[in-house]
């Protein structure tokens, strides 16, 4: 059986398929992960062209007996091309990427603050508070987010001064009795605070909290080192040091 669709989706990645195809990785908040070919000309200006993080509605042929999509028209309203202008930037929106493709979203929250994030990089000059709010709601999406109110250890509630360590065992947030770390995976009071907060409102308002450059950073690198921890799989994005471009 084959049949034509389309869908509102964004391009999380495109790879080279022979000389002039290419194999595009969609999102859609549907229909979730889409592989599709793109086939191409021998003169570009006939191939259809479909920017890395554009967004559109994709016209899409299936063919059901080989369970593939070919690209049929894009009609792209977002091209983000802010985006590949920063090394800081692209890096962030390719770990966006991964956890979303890693994950195998396919629902409209997923798709809501995908998108959201790849607009506040391609828009605004703020990426880190960007990508600290792209973590944390991620996190919670997926259910990986941790308590930032109880010891998981122990089942102590946490005193609101109080700093956490980490606990190999269970992987997650610990009070400091129950740190497996020695206290060198700390997240200290303010920081905790503020991930708190953030995980509690929305991505738009979490860019109306304030809080210093330096703490910001901090909080930056604590999450990066987080999703190494605690993500199932390994990220190939955070090996190029994501926090120092940004």
């Amino acid at each position: 059986m084959e049949r034509d669709i389309k869908s509102l989706a964004t391009v999380v990645n495109i790879d080279k398929k022979g000389e002039v195809n290419k194999l595009l990785t969609l999102f859609s908040p549907s229909d979730g992960i889409i592989y599709a070919t793109a086939y191409g000309a021998r003169k570009s200006s006939k191939a259809i062209q479909v920017p890395l993080y554009g967004e559109g509605v994709f016209s899409l042929y299936y063919k059901r007996e080989k369970d593939s999509y070919s690209l049929k028209d894009a009609d792209i309203v977002n091209d983000r091309e802010n985006i590949s202008k920063s090394i800081g930037k692209t890096l962030a929106s390719s770990l966006f990427s991964e956890l979303i493709i890693s994950s195998k979203s396919a629902d409209e929250q997923s798709y809501a603050l995908y998108s959201k994030s790849l607009d506040y990089l391609n828009l605004t000059e703020n990426a880190e508070r960007t990508v600290i709010a792209f973590i944390i709601h991620f996190l919670s999406i997926s259910g990986l987010l941790p308590s930032f109110t109880f010891c998981p250890v122990c089942q102590r509630q946490y005193t609101e001064e109080e700093t956490l360590g980490f606990n190999d065992r269970y992987q997650t947030l610990s009070c400091l009795s129950c740190d497996s770390r020695r206290e060198t995976f700390i997240l200290p009071m303010n920081a905790r605070k503020f991930i708190k907060r953030i995980s509690e409102i929305s991505f738009e308002d979490a860019f109306l909290l304030s809080v210093s450059s330096s703490q910001e950073k901090k909080v930056l690198n604590w999450l990066v080192r987080l999703l190494k921890e605690i993500y199932p799989i390994h990220i190939r994005s955070l090996d190029f040091n994501l926090e120092d471009y940004l």
